[in-house]
């Protein structure tokens, strides 16, 4: 008989970059919303972390699957040609967010998931290329949130989306603080359509654990 063809996976090495307003952190944060979207119907986007992220092991994980799923791994250059590839059909909109305000990234990706939307910042190539997609914005928190506790952007959140999103999980988007933000489990969230909220590491750093109560 002859052998099945391995299905096509893209691979994107995500660059060492987590401080909210790097350039290179801002695709890293659109392309981790993107394989929550693009892989709702099967495998199409895995993102490989780099060696010195906290779980090292993406790149064996990748081969491993490779070699027992029979998957074949394209490799993709740049968080923007993941965007020109794999968003039209799965992406239905975008999400600005504030590179100012952490917590603008997290309501992003509760929208993204809700409306099936990519998560961008307010300026640079990022929002040129969903432009060129013609994608049309859904929501923008580039000025929304400025000003504001976590626990009032939060409660905004949860009182605009919260009935829409998934009723058996909340993402907690922490494990780092302001102006970074390590959003691995992102893509999870936005495929499951979750609300996402943070717990605060720091003392006085809003109180956030109040979300959704009056």
């Amino acid at each position: 008989a002859t052998p099945a063809t391995p299905a096509t996976v893209f691979n994107l090495n995500l660059t060492d970059a987590w401080m909210l307003d790097d350039v290179a952190f801002q695709g890293n944060a659109a392309v981790i919303g993107l394989q929550g979207l693009v892989n709702r119907e099967g495998p199409k986007l895995y993102l490989t972390y780099p060696p010195d992220w906290a779980y090292s092991y993406t790149g064996m994980v990748r081969e491993s699957l490779a070699a027992s799923q029979g998957l074949a791994f394209s490799p993709l250059s740049s968080a923007l040609e993941a965007l020109r590839l794999l968003a039209p059909g799965c992406a239905k909109g975008f999400v600005v967010w504030d590179p100012a305000v952490r917590e603008s990234l997290v309501v992003a990706y509760t929208v993204a998931g809700l409306e099936d939307a990519l998560v961008v910042p307010p300026h640079g190539p990022l929002l040129q290329a969903v432009r060129e997609l013609g994608l049309p914005m859904v929501a923008n928190f580039s000025l929304r949130f400025q000003n504001q506790t976590a626990v009032d952007i939060y409660q905004w959140a949860y009182d605009q989306y919260g009935q829409r999103c998934n009723a058996s999980q909340v993402v907690w988007l922490g494990g780092s603080c302001a102006p970074t933000l390590h959003g691995a489990i992102a893509d999870y969230g936005v495929m499951t359509r979750s609300f996402f909220t943070d717990l605060s590491t720091q003392p006085g750093g809003g109180g956030v654990g109040g979300v959704g109560a009056g």
